[in-house]
């Protein structure tokens, strides 16, 4: 966004969290080099507008953000600023592929335990967990079947739907699906990724998303919603990527993210077993 003199360094914030979450599922569902680039549309100066007392007083009757009233630029400012310090979020992504409709909806929190699934249309699910060193992996039917390729039966094909394999964080093939896990790696990320300025943001509608009141800011062609009663947190963005139209929603701000193990009789040991990226369909 266009807040003040030019030549201050900018963040795509949102851009580098559905970037990091998205590109390792895209390629496990078969969605090649596809990623989002037109979500980051808003991004974050190094310092925020300065806002006065009179802002509070112009809020639109949201009372959002207090302080901030309603300068659109503050507001998403602000917006970033909650993204790039949260304790853990949980991230619900839809965008258009060639390949078809991917969806990625995730909790993360910034030790890096997480809890998701990822799916692409016609190409299958899997599920992640992630909780300290240990990992689980476990794709549907569709991938499987995929995977093997006729090669087995369908007795031998059985023994396996269902599991979850268990792995090593470390293991490099299960590391490039455990990018999206990490929470605080991601909003580091965000604040060194730096790019060109973006359109000057305007104030939109006031709304409501899942039931909440909303502030709809407006910044070229992405649309973002965020919070207006309290502090502005990020609630939905809507724009292009290279493909077609996303959505990403956010919901359950600096919640804990409880994963629980899978049943010790559905797991198998993912050692000596092909890694997460040969399973691609």
């Amino acid at each position: 966004m266009n807040t003040g003199p030019g030549g201050r360094r900018r963040t795509r914030a949102v851009g580098a969290l559905t970037a990091a979450l998205l590109l390792p599922a895209l390629a496990a569902c078969g969605g090649g080099d596809t990623g989002p680039r037109g979500i980051g549309a808003f991004v974050a100066d190094d310092e925020r507008p300065t806002t006065g007392a009179t802002d509070a007083a112009d809020d639109g009757g949201t009372g959002a953000g207090t302080g901030f009233g309603a300068d659109a630029a503050a507001l998403a400012e602000r917006a970033m600023e909650l993204l790039t310090e949260a304790e853990s979020v949980r991230v619900a992504i839809t965008t258009t592929t060639p390949q078809g409709v991917v969806r990625a909806d995730l909790s993360l929190d910034r030790d890096a335990d997480c809890s998701g699934t990822f799916s692409s249309d016609g190409q299958g699910e899997f599920e992640l967990r992630r909780r300290g060193d240990d990992v689980w992996i476990r794709p549907d039917r569709q991938m499987w079947e995929d995977f093997a390729g006729g090669a087995v039966g369908e007795a031998e094909l059985e023994l396996f739907v269902g599991r979850w394999l268990k792995g090593d964080p470390d293991d490099p093939d299960m590391a490039a699906q455990l990018q999206m896990c990490d929470l605080a790696a991601l909003q580091g990320d965000m604040r060194t990724d730096t790019g060109e300025p973006g359109s000057p943001v305007e104030r939109g509608e006031n709304t409501t998303f899942d039931g909440r009141p909303a502030i709809e800011l407006l910044d070229g062609t992405t649309t973002m919603l965020v919070a207006a009663e309290g502090e502005p947190y990020p609630l939905q963005m809507r724009g292009m990527d290279v493909g077609g139209p996303m959505d990403v929603a956010f919901h359950d701000w600096n919640l804990p993210v409880d994963v629980e193990p899978p049943p010790a009789g559905l797991v198998l040991d993912f050692s000596g077993m092909p890694g997460p990226g040969d399973l691609e369909v």
